[in-house]
């Protein structure tokens, strides 16, 4: 991640393998004006790959259902709640958003670790 150059980092709290997770609601803004970006007709995706094993990916996007648009106009979209069944581990994770004009905005980043649960 120190390669990484992030508007926003956020590193989620631990969560325990099988349970379900909140989810978590973002806003993107353009980085100069602080303005709205608007989401009409964009799709996102998140991209979780654990430190240790860099194949092991999981993803969520607006295409899996897993990433709603909650407020297209005013930037705010949210991961959705879903019960994680990610391996243990700590993972490294940037959020890519795909505007209707076809700019790429990478602009959130950062961990998350997810705990093995003794009962899963």
């Amino acid at each position: 991640m120190a390669n990484q150059v992030y508007d926003l980092i956020v590193d989620f709290d631990d969560h325990l393998k099988g349970d379900t997770w909140d989810g978590y609601e973002f806003q993107i803004l353009d980085s100069v004006t602080l303005v709205p970006i608007s989401l009409v007709g964009a799709t996102i995706r998140a991209m979780f790959r654990l430190q240790t094993n860099k194949n092991k990916v999981y993803e969520m996007s607006t295409a899996y259902g897993t990433i709603t648009i909650t407020d297209a106009a005013n930037g705010k979209f949210g991961l959705d709640e879903q019960i994680i069944n990610y391996d243990a581990g700590t993972y490294l994770y940037d959020i890519e958003v795909i505007l209707s004009s076809g700019q790429v905005k990478t602009r959130v980043g950062g961990k998350w670790t997810i705990k093995q649960d003794v009962t899963y």
